[in-house]
């Protein structure tokens, strides 16, 4: 939750703003991410990854398409979950954790 917040406050956007934390299917019982979802009220996505990785990414992952089976978890599931094709925030590492923000498109 620590990076999320230091990813969100870094871009000036509110924790309140988060509606939904997405991310592989791979990850649907990681302790860390559901603890967050929790703690940001947000629903949580988990898709598969044959689905983030027909997404085109502005960073695609050669190690996370090895490690994970798509070129990108969380800029797709930020645009999948947000249905859109733009990120208001890239891919961000901040320590073992990588965050990446979307916005419904108006």
């Amino acid at each position: 939750m620590a990076a999320v917040r230091r990813v969100l406050e870094a871009r000036g956007l509110a924790a309140s703003c988060v509606g939904i934390v997405a991310t592989a299917e791979v990850k649907r019982d990681e302790p860390g991410l559901l603890r967050a979802a929790k703690e940001l009220s947000a629903d949580t996505i988990f898709y598969p990854e044959g689905e983030l990785d027909a997404v085109a990414v502005p960073t695609p992952s050669q190690t996370v398409k090895r490690r994970v089976g798509t070129k990108s978890v969380c800029e797709a599931a930020a645009m999948l979950a947000a249905g859109t094709d733009r990120l208001l925030v890239k891919k961000t590492i901040a320590g073992p954790v990588t965050v990446a923000v979307a916005a419904p498109a108006d």
